[in-house]
């Protein structure tokens, strides 16, 4: 007996990326590492409205024709697998989790004080003072307000928004098959001054993707796309 399998005939796929935010994205983080004189970089360009990544760029990188040429550090995808402290960017997921709790309004005001707050017998910094609005904090970067307005959502919460942005959530990659996952510590594990340090991105751990989606949730009026980089149902994560 002879069987007849019918097959489906194989089909395109188009990636999400374009060529020429891609060749901008690369020129631009080259120029940005060399700048900052770091060590290396990561960049990402995402369309917000529907989580599409239309351009990802490692520096340094290597020429895949010599792989064998390339040092064994920058071979890795880092924007998608490497984990970091996000730092005083996140404090836009701190102020964005207080405003959609109707906690303050932008031109609302919040006194930073004398730049200077002690938690748990940690002293926190900044070279921010006075009364300023919370525009005026998170444009200044103000440690003292960021921590503030952790403290005024309250633990519970701001984990629970952590969690809703994405920050605790794997991201499977179909690039790579790798799982890397953000870390927000369990609530019960948390230190006196965790709050204040998660306020102002520390005591957190992320990628470089899982921040991006962060951004592009708040660009898109709190609407979280899952990220995508080729056309159609296929996502990263």
């Amino acid at each position: 007996m002879m069987t007849t399998v019918e097959r489906d005939e194989p089909s395109d796929i188009v990636l999400t990326i374009d060529t020429a935010y891609q060749y901008l994205a690369e020129q631009a983080l080259e120029r940005g590492v060399h700048n900052a004189q770091a060590k290396s970089g990561m960049a990402i360009v995402m369309n917000p409205k529907n989580g599409e990544i239309l351009a990802l760029a490692n520096y340094p990188t290597f020429d895949p024709n010599t792989i064998n040429a390339a040092a064994a550090e920058n071979i890795g995808n880092k924007a998608i697998q490497g984990i970091y402290s996000p730092g005083s960017v996140f404090k836009l997921v701190t102020y964005g989790s207080a405003l959609e709790k109707h906690l303050f309004r932008p031109d609302d005001k919040i006194d930073a004080g004398n730049g200077s707050i002690e938690v748990a017998g940690h002293i926190f910094s900044d070279h921010h003072t006075g009364v300023m609005s919370y525009s005026e904090a998170l444009a200044h970067s103000s440690n003292i307000c960021a921590i503030k307005t952790g403290y005024a959502c309250g633990p519970r919460r701001f984990c629970g928004d952590d969690a809703k942005d994405g920050l605790r959530e794997p991201h499977g990659h179909r690039i790579t098959g790798r799982k890397p996952e953000g870390i927000v510590r369990p609530l019960a594990k948390w230190n006196g001054d965790s709050l204040a340090s998660m306020s102002i991105g520390y005591e957190v751990s992320v990628t470089a993707l899982q921040m991006v989606t962060a951004f592009a949730t708040i660009a898109n009026n709190g609407v979280r796309n899952q990220p995508a980089y080729y056309q159609g149902n296929s996502q990263v994560g």
